[in-house]
């Protein structure tokens, strides 16, 4: 059994860009089992652009919009230092269950004014009927993996409104409803307690207020967002940045119930609170010291039982 990828890029120049790719995960049928591709094209003055295909679209720090690209716990360390970019870009990824897939434009109509927006379907794998969570293994193997595949339909539409005053402030506003088909479901009697939210519905709403300012050496950032009209999530980062030393300040609240299907909450840290601090040194040109404190507290999506209580949890982690 065989794993098979291929990918093909055109670039004309910066203006006119294409790819495709194709893949195939070993046990499976067909070469192009799953598929990605793109066209893109933006002016010359660089005030206009459109993607048609894959994208992915990111809204400061990914509560409603993510993309893909999210750190995880062993790049925690230097997480809080790279600035998430409220921006879209055209995608060739070889992830299963594609996050945007449609059209994208956006325009600048002047300096400091930035207007996009989207439309994207993507069809998901799912564990079973009823719907209630989404299947990212990719795998079309055995009977079942095939027979639930592609069932979930989401389209979403989605527009955004950025102002900015250089690096020195910026504001940001995005609005994105997410339909549903077949309609996600509730737990229904099933006693796991990870694998789904505690939303029943066909449709979801969401919107987001980003800011961000930069007085150097120092930057904050924040974001805010609703999900549904009345669940809220939030997340706030600090940092301090000198050419021998970095320090950092990152802490977030993600509200039980809170749904997004295009965060990097969906399947990540799911609903949590807690923060961690990190700090870098440089002490030589060849030689880094890297350290931080994590610290979060799950809040599960459902409450049908009673959860054991967790003890502290330590981890060690080395890099090369």
């Amino acid at each position: 059994m065989l794993s098979n990828k291929n990918t093909l890029r055109i670039s004309v120049s910066d203006q006119l860009q294409a790819g495709f790719l194709t893949q195939k995960d070993a046990g499976e049928r067909y070469l192009n089992d799953h598929w990605s591709g793109f066209f893109y094209w933006q002016n010359t003055s660089q005030r206009f652009r459109v993607t048609v295909g894959d994208f992915y679209y990111n809204h400061g720090q990914g509560l409603i919009a993510s993309s893909p690209y999210v750190m995880r716990k062993s790049t925690a360390a230097l997480a809080p230092f790279r600035q998430s970019k409220n921006d879209s870009r055209p995608l060739l990824s070889a992830q299963e269950n594609p996050i945007f897939r449609g059209i994208y434009a956006g325009c600048a109509p002047l300096e400091w004014l930035y207007i996009d927006t989207f439309f994207s379907r993507t069809q998901h794998d799912i564990t079973g009927l009823p719907v209630t969570s989404i299947s990212t293994t990719g795998y079309h193997r055995t009977a079942q993996e095939i027979r639930y595949r592609d069932i979930l339909i989401t389209e979403g539409i989605g527009s955004r409104l950025r102002i900015a005053l250089r690096d020195l402030f910026k504001i940001s506003m995005s609005f994105i409803v997410a339909r549903y088909n077949p309609n996600f479901n509730s737990l229904s009697g099933n006693s796991k307690r990870r694998d789904y939210f505690k939303f029943s519905g066909a449709r979801s709403k969401n919107l987001s207020l980003s800011l961000s300012s930069v007085f150097k050496p120092f930057l904050v950032t924040g974001e805010i967002a609703l999900s549904n009209d009345k669940f809220t999530a939030y997340q706030v980062s600090a940092v301090i940045r000198e050419k021998v030393a970095q320090f950092a300040l990152r802490f977030w609240h993600v509200s039980p119930s809170f749904h997004a299907p295009y965060s990097i909450y969906i399947d990540e840290i799911r609903n949590s609170k807690g923060f961690y601090t990190a700090f870098v040194h440089r002490i030589h040109a060849r030689l880094q010291l890297d350290s931080y404190i994590f610290i979060e507290q799950s809040i599960w999506r459902t409450y049908f039982n009673l959860l054991p209580v967790l003890q502290n949890e330590i981890m060690l982690q080395n890099e090369t």
